[in-house]
């Protein structure tokens, strides 16, 4: 289902920025059963549990089975988005009712020929929030295909 990128949260916001990092995104239990189906597997498959931010789907790299990060409770791999990826921060200002922070950064995807925005920015009620949006704003654009069940 197609998503602006503003009005994510959650975990439907964790799948959009895996997304965005080049991350090959599976059900885990498709991902099981298609297993099972073949019977052998080229790479060794590996599951590796933990705490998920969302049980039903992962990112599998190079035949391993990874749960789902959730980037909106790490703090540290948010930290280092924001350096590696020259994301700017404003924060909220006095006059606000509701405190929000902006994100900036430039774009990384290719931009359409009608798209004249060289930078995109987000806001967001945390700077985690804000930063992750801009992120995958600058990879995937302003709209993303995200599951339904996700939402």
């Amino acid at each position: 289902m197609k998503i602006d990128v503003n009005t994510l949260n959650g975990n439907a916001l964790n799948y959009a920025v895996a997304k965005a990092r080049g991350y090959e995104l599976v059900q885990r239990g498709k991902f099981f059963l298609e297993q099972a189906e073949l019977h052998a597997c080229h790479i060794p498959c590996v599951v590796r549990e933990s705490h998920t931010a969302d049980t039903e789907w992962g990112i599998l790299d190079e035949g391993v089975l990874e749960p789902l990060p959730d980037y909106l409770g790490d703090e540290i791999k948010v930290l280092r988005m924001l350096k590696k990826e020259r994301i700017g921060l404003e924060r909220p200002s006095n006059g606000q009712t509701v405190p929000m922070w902006r994100a900036i950064t430039d774009i990384k995807h290719a931009p359409r020929n009608y798209d004249l925005k060289r930078v995109v920015d987000a806001w967001g009620e945390t700077v985690e929030l804000a930063a992750l949006k801009v992120y995958v704003m600058s990879y995937l654009g302003t709209v993303v295909d995200i599951p339904e069940e996700l939402l």
